[in-house]
């Protein structure tokens, strides 16, 4: 996306902690897109330990879209193919 000068500048971020990760714990995050709209994206995390799959946090960040000079754009009308191909990806 940013070699066609689409970025995403983070506008919120969200962390719930449910239950310590230690120093040398392998941790898996799983990501998907929780929300899409013209000129946003919201994802969703789960991060989980590995070596038990115990769920240890929760969260999610909202990112806007935007050119190369921080100016906001509505990706659907900028770049239908990306738009399309995360659309696919809910």
């Amino acid at each position: 996306m940013e070699k066609l000068g689409v970025y995403t500048a983070v506008a919120e971020a969200y962390c719930k902690y449910i239950k310590p990760a230690r120093y040398d714990d392998e941790v898996v995050i799983k990501t998907r897109i929780r929300r899409l709209t013209d000129v946003r994206i919201e994802f969703e995390y789960s991060l989980y330990r590995k070596e038990d799959n115990e769920l240890l946090a929760t969260g999610y960040t909202v990112h806007a879209f935007v050119d190369r000079n921080i100016k906001p754009i509505n990706l659907k009308k900028k770049h239908e193919d990306i738009w399309k191909l995360l659309e696919e990806a809910m």
